[in-house]
């Protein structure tokens, strides 16, 4: 900017509403992605996508968390910390190595639909609480209204 003559530093201009939909976007793909082969094994990243999802959800949920009640924070968080827990101890897939090193993945399909629901109802919630704030794509009831202003 120019004042009086005297070049001043451009205030910053950030907007940090745009940036998160960015971010909230990347996310989302990558879990769309990852929910097509859901207990596929991403060798690339070490992870089966299932735990794509959940942790991709979770980013969601802490990108958004500032603008939500005690009482939704504390219901998100419990289905979190289920979530979890349910992958560390009923995991979908397993790699194990047998008795000639060779491994093998176990898939158990209760397990899956268990989680699956989970991560389904944890997804629905979040969509759900980005259209009570309009965090998210307009309302269908007011398509005037937005993240960005």
């Amino acid at each position: 900017m120019v004042e009086d003559n005297k070049f001043t530093p451009l205030e910053g201009v950030y907007n940090q509403a745009s940036l998160l939909m960015l971010r909230l976007n990347d996310l989302f793909k990558a879990i769309d992605i990852a929910s097509m082969r859901p207990l596929m094994y991403r060798g690339d990243i070490g992870e089966y996508n299932y735990n794509i999802i959940a942790r991709g959800l979770e980013s969601i949920y802490n990108a958004l968390q500032g603008k939500f009640t005690d009482k939704e924070k504390t219901m998100m968080e419990n289905k979190i910390e289920a979530i979890q827990e349910f992958i560390l101890l009923s995991p979908p897939c397993k790699k194990t190595i047998d008795y000639l090193s060779r491994v093998r993945n176990g898939t158990y399909i209760n397990s899956w639909r268990e989680l699956n629901k989970l991560l389904k109802d944890f997804r629905r919630n979040i969509e759900e609480l980005m259209e009570k704030y309009k965090l998210g794509n307009p309302s269908k009831r007011d398509p005037t209204t937005s993240i960005v202003d």
